[in-house]
């Protein structure tokens, strides 16, 4: 889904006025990628093509998905601000801020003199233009699918000069997630499952989506194949959907019980079943590391069954 978002002449000409006073990130030049002594060059998930003549030391994130990405590698200490989402890992909230995720000041941005900034496609889309425009190296990946978040994760593995790293962690995640799969593959059934971020409208994510792949690993079905262009449904598209679980936050729940005609029409309401990814910092719904975790614990969810004191040994194995 793309925000768009339209701003004062007067504001752009102040940003675009002050150019001069930061450098471009081509004069930023402490070492070349150690990988292979050169240049990086890199087409991010816009199509973009991105030059970068050195490692990057001064990294601005524009997502926290972005900045949980860079601290897995390893590279945290080289991020210089984030945003005001910002909550994982912990530590993250010490870091300088550049104002909320959908609406970062550029003045602010600029002011940390970013050799890279991180940014995430249909959230960030203003600031992207600005950035480009001011000739700021900016590095946007806009996942959509479980192979893309993949291909994001490695993507900025190599802007910031950790590719290596980068593609454990992608080994890592698929070696996880065929262990998942090979467990829900002796589930009966595969319960329809909804997830709902907000109820006006009713937002949720439907096919070609991360959260789709995350709900079949998890051996579930997704309720939501067929939407709107903005990612919406009615009530009543709702109740035609038929889920068996609504995956939404924990805050959401007695708002939920109290939509007309879902306690008796919609069976996750019935039933009360309801799969809380209770987890403050997303793990469900950020494209990081951390989303096997999220679909681990939804097939927990769907099939406790399946997870016995006889799979025990492959529980352990999943937490590798």
């Amino acid at each position: 889904m793309k925000f768009h978002f339209i701003f004062g002449m007067v504001f752009l000409a102040a940003v675009c006025g002050g150019c001069g006073r930061y450098p471009a990130a081509h004069e930023v030049r402490p070492k070349l990628f150690p990988s292979s002594g050169s240049p990086c060059v890199l087409r991010d998930q816009t199509g973009f093509r991105l030059v970068l003549t050195a490692c990057p030391r001064r990294i601005v994130s524009l997502a926290p998905s972005n900045t949980e990405i860079v601290y897995d590698l390893g590279a945290q200490d080289r991020i210089v601000a984030v945003t005001t989402a910002d909550d994982y890992p912990p530590s993250v909230k010490r870091k300088p801020k550049v104002g909320p995720m959908m609406n970062a000041s550029i003045e602010n941005i600029l002011a940390y003199h970013p050799d890279l900034v991180l940014a995430f496609g249909g959230l960030n889309d203003r600031e992207i233009r600005q950035l480009r425009y001011l000739h700021v190296p900016t590095l946007v990946v806009d996942p959509h699918n479980l192979s893309e978040v993949y291909a994001s994760i490695l993507l900025i593995g190599r802007a910031v000069g950790e590719k290596e790293k980068a593609s454990l962690l992608v080994q890592t995640m698929k070696r996880r997630l065929l262990q998942i799969e090979r467990i829900v593959a002796h589930a009966k059934r595969r319960p329809k499952v909804l997830m709902i971020y907000q109820l006006n409208p009713i937002y949720t994510t439907g096919s070609n989506s991360f959260i789709d792949d995350a709900i079949e690993y998890a051996g579930g079905r997704n309720a939501a194949l067929t939407l709107s262009a903005d990612d919406t449904l009615s009530p009543e598209e709702v109740v035609l959907a038929q889920p068996d679980v609504i995956a939404c936050s924990p805050d959401l729940v007695p708002y939920v019980v109290r939509m007309p005609g879902w306690k008796e029409s919609v069976p996750a309401v019935r039933y009360r079943r309801f799969f809380p990814d209770d987890s403050p910092q997303g793990t469900l719904v950020r494209p990081t590391p951390r989303l096997v975790d999220g679909i681990k614990n939804l097939a927990h969810f769907l099939h406790p069954e399946l997870f016995t004191k006889e799979t025990k040994h492959v529980h352990t194995a999943l937490k590798g």
